[in-house]
């Protein structure tokens, strides 16, 4: 039963990602004011930034990128976490606590 809500929470996960990819498609870029230059696919990763920014409310977008700055925020804290217990480990253990 738990693999079913899981599967339920991951599609609705999904649903949003999909919806901003297809609306950046549709979008004619050259039309949009600030921004006046047709996007590539080849310049897919700044999709996001460009929907949040030119394609919806102020308060969206601030939300909207607020979310991405705390996920790679949250990336750099695990990162720094790992390094640290690693050298906790491997360095400060073994030299300077053997026992």
């Amino acid at each position: 039963m738990l693999s079913v809500v899981a599967m339920v929470g991951c599609m609705a996960m999904a649903v949003p990602a999909a919806f901003t990819g297809i609306i950046a498609r549709g979008t004619d870029w050259e039309k949009v004011d600030g921004f006046n230059t047709n996007i590539t696919t080849s310049e897919g990763e700044i999709v996001l930034p460009l929907v949040l920014r030119f394609l919806t409310p102020s308060w969206v977008s601030f939300f909207g990128l607020g979310a991405i700055s705390a996920a790679v925020m949250s990336s750099a804290d695990a990162s720094i976490l790992g390094s640290s217990a690693m050298f906790t480990r491997n360095v400060y253990k073994l030299a300077f606590r053997p026992n």
